[in-house]
């Protein structure tokens, strides 16, 4: 999410996360995306040609042979 720098702490759950930049690299790093936020800075073509598998929780993608509609 590019609002957050961290995910925040709360009051059951401590996650030790921090958002990290969306490239080609860093994508292919990862074995599935889960898109859980829908903002217009995202490069969305990028994160679809660059990742394994795709868990599109907003609805933004066709579902496919990588991409699950949650």
């Amino acid at each position: 999410d590019p609002y957050f720098d961290e995910f925040p702490n709360l009051r059951k759950f401590k996650f030790d996360s921090k958002n990290i930049e969306i490239s080609s690299k860093s994508l292919s790093n990862f074995d599935a995306v889960i898109l859980v936020t829908d903002h217009d800075s995202f490069d969305y073509e990028l994160i679809k040609k660059n990742s394994k598998l795709i868990i599109d929780t907003r609805g933004r993608y066709k579902p496919s042979d990588n991409i699950i509609r949650a």
